[in-house]
């Protein structure tokens, strides 16, 4: 199931990527071979990332749980977040997607390190921010400035 919402953010990236004139030189990758290395020398596994060439790099964590995303799991984005820009020679920014909501020592730190959050509640009615600007909402696909998509993997899992 967590794969599949994985699966889901990463349609959903590719997408705002076909639509968004800045994100046309974005790589996109996900799962569980998707790893970027730090300035400990670990290799973080990051369940979706956008790389912007020498620009940008978004680490999106995908969380579908049943209780409310905590502290200790926004703590670990940014952790990685520190360590793999102390890496990198470009802006390393974090992306949360769950499925519950965080509590609200997860939306302090989260606003403090400009986190950006999202919530889906229901795989059918998926309304996200991805890159500060972009709006995506699960319908039949259309594309202009405002991103649609759909992703049923089958009636009983929606």
């Amino acid at each position: 199931m967590s794969r599949d919402f994985e699966k889901l953010t990463k349609k959903i990236v590719e997408e705002v990527k076909k639509a968004s004139p800045n994100l046309q030189q974005a790589v996109i990758n996900h799962g569980t071979r998707n790893r970027i290395k730090g300035a400990s020398g670990f290799n973080h596994q990051i369940d979706v990332s956008i790389e912007i060439p020498s620009e940008k790099l978004y680490l999106i964590e995908c969380k579908r749980y049943m209780s409310k995303v905590t502290l200790s799991d926004m703590l670990v984005l940014i952790a990685r977040i520190d360590d793999i820009s102390k890496n990198n020679n470009i802006k390393v920014i974090g992306t949360f997607f769950t499925t519950m909501g965080y509590t609200k020592p997860a939306k302090k730190v989260a606003s403090c390190y400009n986190i950006e959050l999202n919530t889906v509640k229901n795989l059918k009615h998926f309304a996200v921010q991805v890159a500060g600007n972009v709006f995506v909402k699960a319908e039949p696909i259309k594309i202009n400035c405002n991103i649609s998509g759909s992703f049923l993997k089958d009636q009983n899992n929606a």
